[in-house]
């Protein structure tokens, strides 16, 4: 790449080496360069090279003008000598030198036109340091493209976004890209905000979450921190049009992209509830109804998990990082991701996010049961997050007794479970150091000899986790018990 100053001041360009250049209806052939042996014995006066540029006329108007980004070659001869380097130039005054011959230039067209003739001019230079007196010219009539961008609404935020909404969009130039200048998105009647345009997505959160009506919202490009600057213009609890536009460096503009009839949803707890069972989330959210007043309820096993985040680690992180406890419960089927194609259980797509949010002082209640006939692998992230050491062997076919004591608590203030059958719905393990046992299954039959562990919390005062490995819907012995659970954890576990 070609970055002299002195260039940059006249060209205003970027320059790229590439292959030689290809015009309508003109097929180059390379030229090799000979350079000319000289005679023995005295030599004459130094003669001057020779330059040719390739094509040596552009007879291009209208349409038919090349685009911005254009690819030049050129060659050179010395009868009595060789050809040690060019100089190019695009006003015959001050000039640039390379010992290439052919480069791709990104030219410049003045705001508010989209046409341009650049005069270019490049001379040889010999072995002697001289410069052809006569530099071959061209006129290069060029014609800017204005850029393109869309929204990649297989990736955005469709529908209802519960607190945070993500987008992400596709902008690409024909002139090439180092002739696009930005990316500008905008909220219902706000102000344009601009953007990198190396930047692909951004999330947003109001800036009152339990608020109503016009306000600001936050801009995050990574869960990490929002950008100092506020994008204007969102209107919490009501439906709302996103609009992006890309610039280039002419001020051409490309055509609006939309996605309409977005609900933002404000919250209206401390409590927000995830529902990952796909027959019995309502089972779940009667229990949690029945302890506390109020929660938040997002069930992302719609349409077989269509609504799902495209990326969890920021959507799904910046929507839980605004209240202060979470309940997740889920199944132990996987879901395939619509948006990324990936498969995995609705507890290992959260478990990152849900690591960040305990870190940052959230609250988190999870149950959740796996396939005993396919253990988890020792890499899934469920075993980093939740307090496992491993999950326990040979558990393929086990089920706990038929009892009032089905999971027997080990810890004062939870409640035994009970079962009127003999639920399979569970499954062991050996908890992490860290970790107090809350809840031990009595496992029927006498042959299996591992962990009888299902239900655990950390740390053992004022606990920031609990997780129970069992479908607590199968424990209907007296489902007033698994209220007082709930009770237990949410209300007096987490009150601190």
């Amino acid at each position: 790449m070609i970055h002299p100053h002195s260039a940059l001041k006249i060209l205003r360009s970027v320059v790229i080496f590439r292959s030689l250049l290809n015009f309508r209806f003109l097929y180059i052939i390379p030229i090799l360069l000979i350079a000319f042996s000289c005679k023995k014995g005295e030599k004459n006066a130094n003669e001057k090279p020779d330059t040719k540029v390739i094509p040596h006329v552009i007879n291009l108007s209208g349409e038919g003008r090349l685009k911005s980004t254009v690819n030049m070659a050129w060659f050179g001869s010395d009868k009595d000598g060789y050809i040690d380097g060019f100089e190019f130039s695009l006003d015959n005054i001050e000039w640039v030198h390379t010992r290439k011959a052919d480069s791709t230039f990104t030219f410049n067209i003045s705001e508010g036109s989209d046409t341009a003739d650049i005069n270019f001019w490049v001379r040889a230079i010999d072995n002697k340091q001289e410069r052809d007196p006569t530099p071959a010219y061209v006129r290069i009539p060029i014609k800017n493209t204005p850029p393109e961008v869309a929204f990649d609404e297989a990736l955005s935020t469709k529908d209802t976004a519960f607190i945070v909404a993500s987008f992400f969009w596709n902008a690409s130039d024909q002139d090439g890209f180092d002739n696009l200048r930005d990316v500008e998105l905008r909220l219902n009647n706000g102000s344009w905000y601009k953007i990198d345009k190396r930047k692909s997505n951004l999330s947003i959160v109001p800036d009152n979450p339990a608020g109503s009506g016009g306000m600001n919202a936050k801009v995050y490009f990574s869960p990490e921190g929002a950008e100092a600057e506020s994008m204007d213009g969102l209107i919490l609890g009501a439906l709302n049009t996103v609009y992006i536009r890309s610039t280039d460096i002419s001020g051409s503009q490309s055509e609006i992209d939309t996605l309409a009839n977005l609900y933002f949803k404000p919250k209206s707890s401390d409590l927000i509830v995830i529902g990952g069972d796909r027959d019995f989330n309502s089972f779940y959210t009667q229990r949690i109804s029945n302890v506390t007043t109020s929660f938040d309820y997002v069930d992302y096993t719609i349409d077989n998990g269509k609504w799902q985040p495209a990326f969890w680690a920021t959507t799904f992180y910046l929507m839980i990082s605004e209240y202060k406890k979470l309940c997740i419960f889920s199944d132990k089927n996987p879901y395939v991701n619509s948006s990324t194609g990936l498969s995995s259980l609705i507890l290992e797509s959260s478990a990152r996010p849900v690591q960040d949010f305990t870190l940052n002082g959230g609250k988190v209640f999870a149950i959740g049961y796996f396939d005993n006939s396919k253990p988890l692998e020792s890499t899934s992230p469920i075993l980093g997050v939740y307090p496992i050491d491993s999950m326990a062997s040979n558990t393929s076919g086990l089920s706990l007794q038929r009892s009032d004591t089905s999971l027997i608590s080990q810890q004062t203030d939870y409640p035994d479970l009970g079962s009127n059958s003999f639920p399979l719905e569970f499954s062991p393990f050996y908890q992490s150091s860290d970790a107090v046992v809350l809840y031990n299954g009595d496992i029927y039959g006498t042959s299996y000899t591992g962990s009888k562990t299902v239900g655990v919390k950390k740390p053992a005062i004022k606990p920031n986790m609990v997780f129970i490995s069992a479908a607590l819907n199968k424990f209907d012995y007296d489902y007033k018990r698994v209220d007082s659970l709930f009770d237990q954890v949410l209300n007096k576990d987490f009150n601190w």
